[in-house]
């Protein structure tokens, strides 16, 4: 989102939400290293296939991936 210069009307419009939660949406978004999202999308993007195919719950692995991005986001602040 900073990398593309995007602004929260934008953003808002994009995802159908109000102004003031695209904004700190964005906020947050400016704190997460682009390559740390990029390692979450394809963490989901797996995790998406896997729950399609079968292989794993949907619930159990969504938990899952929010207690590992929670750990990334803790250790980016030490």
């Amino acid at each position: 989102l900073s990398e593309r210069r995007a602004n929260p009307a934008d953003l808002a419009r994009t995802l159908r939400l109000p102004s003031w939660r695209a904004d700190k949406v964005m906020r947050h978004a400016r704190q997460v290293p682009g390559r740390l999202s990029l390692a979450w999308v394809r963490q989901l993007q797996r995790i998406d296939a896997q729950v399609k195919t079968g292989a794993i719950d949907d619930a159990a692995a969504l938990r899952s991936f929010a207690r590992r991005a929670a750990l990334d986001i803790a250790s980016l602040s030490r």
